[in-house]
């Protein structure tokens, strides 16, 4: 996969995960540790994600 592919794929992936942890507390399907630790993970790849558009700008 080409870098661009991979930073829009982390982010998308990023965004799904923390829509997910939200959707499941609001709902109660998931308690707050959970609900909290793939918010944290949702976070955490958006971060790669804008580390990795950061890195690709810079090396252009």
């Amino acid at each position: 996969m080409d870098p661009r592919g991979l930073t829009i794929g982390l982010a998308c992936l990023g965004a799904v995960c923390s829509l997910a942890a939200s959707l499941g507390q609001r709902s109660g399907r998931l308690a707050d540790n959970p609900a909290r630790w793939l918010n944290l993970a949702g976070y955490g790849l958006c971060a790669l994600s804008l580390g990795l558009f950061v890195m690709r700008g810079l090396l252009a």
